[in-house]
């Protein structure tokens, strides 16, 4: 176990130590994705918010970088200073300047000044280590020529004539006749009656996206970098960044929702009744919640009756087409039939 952890902090010690790295490069974007990724692993590191605080362009994501790293560490001078020199913090006679990490100007002609004086011509050319290599380079290239010049060559006595290739008659191809505009039609195996998305021309295909609730400018990136790994199919790391939304948004009832078709896709039926569930209990009026919770006791008992729930997804939300499709398809399971 102590050794999962060292690994662990000797993993978060190498992508901070590289996020510093590009942000002393300037290359803000890579450091703000790789400090994000550090703070999923650990929210409390004061450090971790301040040097966010330098990879973000807005004010307001500065602030609230400095704000939760001074919340985390009241002593951070480091955070004071920066929400002093921001304005959202007053000037404080207590707080020590940024410390000077290079020298200035004068600094630096001083030291020029006590300088030796540069060796040049001839002899600062030989002591050179780029010169002494292409001496070396010279010197090998020549004794080579001297080998293949003065040795191989002229004990070389056969020629070999040059090869020729006559060409033939063109080849003929012949095309393969093909149905212009031709559409293979699947083959569709059904263990009851067919569900009603077979007889469309295109089949439904349920997604995890079904509202998109704006979200702040500060965790918009974790909301970004969810929908990213929902495009490359990674669910692990889609779920693992909507649930670090939970907490700031936690009147959100589409993310628990979201989080719940999620494991959906991936089979684990227990885990997304419990974020369906979830949903209902941040918003009882969220009707896709209903849907997710009927299709989990289903999976569970093919016996239950999921009309009442199927119902209340209506009711709540009578735009969401899943619901209708979803009752539809338990009817016909059941054989109910309509006059």
């Amino acid at each position: 176990m102590a050794e999962e952890f060292d690994k662990e902090d000797h993993t978060n010690n190498t992508l901070f130590q590289e996020a510093v790295n590009y942000l002393r490069r300037g290359d803000k974007p890579r450091a703000k994705e790789l400090l994000t990724q550090l703070l999923k692993t650990d929210q409390n590191n004061p450090t971790y918010w301040v040097w966010l605080s330098a990879s973000v362009d807005a004010q307001k994501e500065r602030i609230y970088c400095l704000q939760t790293a001074l919340k985390l560490d009241p002593e951070n001078g480091t955070a004071k200073r920066g929400l002093i020199l921001l304005g959202a913090l007053p000037p404080d006679d207590t707080i020590q300047p940024f410390p000077m990490n290079r020298p200035r100007a004068w600094e630096e002609k001083l030291l020029l000044a006590t300088e030796k004086p540069k060796e040049r011509g001839l002899k600062a050319f030989t002591k050179s280590p780029v010169a002494r290599l292409m001496g070396v380079m010279v010197i090998v290239a020549a004794l080579c020529s001297v080998v293949v010049f003065g040795f191989v060559l002229p004990r070389q006595t056969n020629v070999v004539p040059t090869q020729t290739n006559t060409p033939g008659a063109s080849p003929t191809f012949t095309a393969t006749p093909t149905l212009f505009g031709a559409t293979a039609v699947p083959t569709r195996v059904f263990s009851g009656p067919t569900p009603l998305w077979a007889y469309l021309p295109e089949t439904y295909t349920p997604t995890p996206q079904y509202v998109n609730t704006p979200r702040s400018a500060v965790f918009s990136d974790y909301y970004r970098l969810a929908q990213d790994a929902l495009k490359k199919g990674d669910m692990d790391a889609y779920i693992t960044n909507m649930r670090l939304i939970i907490p700031i948004e936690p009147t959100s009832a589409d993310i628990p929702f979201l989080i719940g078709e999620a494991y959906r896709l991936k089979g684990e039926t227990a885990n997304a009744q419990k974020a369906y569930e979830d949903a209902i209990d941040t918003d009882p009026n969220f009707g896709p919640a209903y849907v997710g919770v009927a299709r989990m006791r289903l999976l569970e008992n093919q016996n239950f009756n999921a009309e009442p729930l199927l119902q209340q997804a209506i009711e709540k939300d009578p735009n969401y087409g899943e619901a209708y499709l979803e009752l539809a398809r338990f009817y016909a399971l059941r054989g109910v039939r309509f006059i």
